[in-house]
C-alpha cells in the first residue's frame, strides 16, 4: 500500500506557522503513520477511509467483501455482529453510508479485485442505492438482513456456519451498547464465534433459537450488569454454560476479553472508547482491542500493558489524532521505552577462560550498558561474573563483554 504524504517546508517563519503546518499535514494524511518505533497509526480521512486502509493493510486480495453501515445511527450493530462472517470468509469489513457508497470503498473493493459483497442489514441501514452502486462495480451482491437487530446477528452467524465450522461458543453481547460489545470482534474473527445479541432485560426468540441450532455449548456474555442484566445471564444459564467478561467501565471490560482470549498477547489494537466505527474494521487484526481515551490512557489500561508489553511489542492505533491523539500514542511508546531491558547469557559452554570478550545482542537498542545489567544462568556449579562492557554498536543493539570464571579477580 502506497502512503500518502505531503513535506513541510522549512522555511516557517515562526513556531506558530509551523505548528499549524503540521497539524494540517496530520489531518490530510491517510494509510499507515509510524510516529514511533512500536506504535503505528492505520487511519484516513474518515471512518469510511479507515475501513478501507485497514482492508487493505489485512489484505493483498479478497474475493468477497462485506458492507456494513458506518453512521452513529443504529449503534453499529449489524457491523458488530459482522466478524464471525468476516472470520468464515476471510473477508475485510467495509463501511459504508446508509444512502451512498463512498469514494474510498470504491477504490478499496476494485483495489481487491473482490467479486461479491454482502450487505449486512436491511435497507433501512443500507439503502437500495449502496446495492445498485455495489452491482455497477461488477459484483454479484447478497444482502443478509432481519426485522430486528438480533435476528440480523442470528442470520449472519447462520450463515457464517454454512461456509465454515464455527466454534462451540458465542459471544452475548448488547445490541445497543457497541462499545463493549466490539472488544469481542477479534476473538469472534480470528474463531469463527457467533456474536449473538440480546437487550438489557431479556432474550429475543431469534437469539434462543441460534444457540440451540448452531450447537452452542459456552456463552460469554460481554460487559457488565447495566449491559446485560443479571436476569438475562440466569435464563443463559440454562441455555449453556455461561461466563461473564466485564470491568467497570468499557476500557476494563476490553481487558477482560484480552486476558481471556489471548492471554499471551504482546502486540495490541488500540481504538479510542467512543470511535466504534473504527473497530468494526479492526477485528481482522490478529490482536485483541483495547480502549483508551482520546486524550488519555486509563489507568486501568495502562497498568495492564505495563503487566504484558515487552520491548518488541507492537501497538497499532486505529483511527486519526481525533479519534486517538498524538499524546497517547507518545504515551504509548513511552510505557514501552520505559521497560528494562535484561541481557541475558545462557550458553555458558561459550566461555572458555578468565578475561573472555563476548558479543552480547540485546533485544531493543539502549544508550548505556553496565555489566550489572547483564545476568548469566545456567551455571552449573561455575561462578562467571561480567566485568566490563564497551564496544556498544553504533544502533545500539550490541555490545562487547568481558567475562572472568570462578574468584579470579583482575
Amino acid at each position: 500500500m502506497t502512503m500518502r504524504k505531503k513535506t513541510l517546508s522549512t522555511k516557517a517563519i515562526s513556531t506558530l506557522i509551523a505548528l499549524a503546518m503540521i497539524l494540517t499535514l496530520f489531518a490530510g494524511m491517510t494509510g499507515v503513520a509510524h510516529a514511533n518505533e512500536n506504535v503505528n497509526r492505520v487511519y484516513g480521512a474518515d471512518r469510511y477511509e479507515t475501513s478501507a486502509e485497514m482492508a487493505t493493510e489485512m489484505y493483498d486480495e479478497a474475493d468477497t467483501v462485506i458492507i456494513a453501515r458506518g453512521e452513529d445511527a443504529g449503534d453499529f450493530a449489524d457491523g458488530l455482529a459482522a466478524s464471525v462472517l468476516a472470520g468464515a470468509l476471510d473477508a475485510p469489513i467495509l463501511l459504508t453510508r446508509t444512502a451512498t457508497l463512498p469514494s474510498a470503498i470504491e477504490s478499496v473493493i476494485e483495489d481487491l479485485g473482490a467479486t461479491e459483497a454482502i450487505i449486512l442489514g436491511q435497507e433501512v441501514a443500507v439503502s437500495a442505492t449502496v446495492e445498485t452502486e455495489l452491482m455497477a462495480l461488477g459484483l454479484d451482491v447478497d444482502r443478509i438482513g432481519g426485522e430486528i437487530r438480533e435476528e440480523t446477528a442470528a442470520m449472519i452467524a447462520q450463515e457464517a456456519s454454512e461456509v465454515a465450522d464455527l466454534a462451540n461458543f458465542a459471544f452475548i453481547v448488547n445490541g445497543y451498547a457497541p462499545a463493549d460489545s466490539l472488544a469481542a470482534g477479534p476473538a469472534a474473527f480470528e474463531n469463527v464465534a457467533p456474536i449473538l445479541q440480546v437487550s438489557q432485560n431479556s432474550i429475543p426468540e431469534c437469539t434462543e433459537n441460534a444457540i440451540e441450532e448452531l450447537g452452542i455449548e459456552e456463552l460469554y456474555v460481554v460487559g457488565g450488569t447495566a449491559v446485560v442484566g443479571s436476569a438475562v445471564y440466569n435464563e443463559l444459564a440454562g441455555m449453556a454454560d455461561v461466563n461473564r467478561l466485564a470491568g467497570a467501565d468499557r476500557y476494563e471490560t476490553s481487558i477482560e476479553v484480552a486476558k481471556e482470549f489471548y492471554p499471551g498477547a504482546t502486540d495490541y489494537s488500540i481504538v479510542g472508547g467512543f470511535n466504534y466505527a473504527d473497530a468494526i474494521g479492526a477485528a481482522v487484526y490478529p490482536n485483541p482491542i483495547l480502549f483508551v481515551r482520546q486524550d488519555n490512557i486509563p489507568s486501568s489500561v495502562e497498568a495492564y500493558l505495563n503487566d504484558v508489553l515487552t520491548t518488541a511489542s507492537k501497538l497499532t492505533i486505529f483511527g486519526g489524532p481525533v479519534a486517538v491523539s498524538q499524546s497517547v500514542a507518545d504515551a504509548l511508546q513511552a510505557l514501552i521505552d520505559a521497560i528494562d531491558v535484561p541481557f541475558e547469557i545462557t550458553d555458558v559452554s561459550a566461555i572458555t577462560a578468565n578475561n573472555q570478550w563476548l558479543k552480547v545482542d540485546f533485544n531493543k537498542a539502549v544508550s548505556t550498558v553496565n555489566a550489572a545489567d547483564i545476568t548469566i544462568t545456567n551455571l552449573e556449579d561455575e561462578t562467571i561474573r561480567v566485568v566490563e562492557t564497551v564496544n556498544l554498536a553504533t544502533d545500539g543493539t550490541s555490545a562487547q563483554i568481558k567475562v572472568l570464571k570462578g574468584d579470579d579477580t583482575e
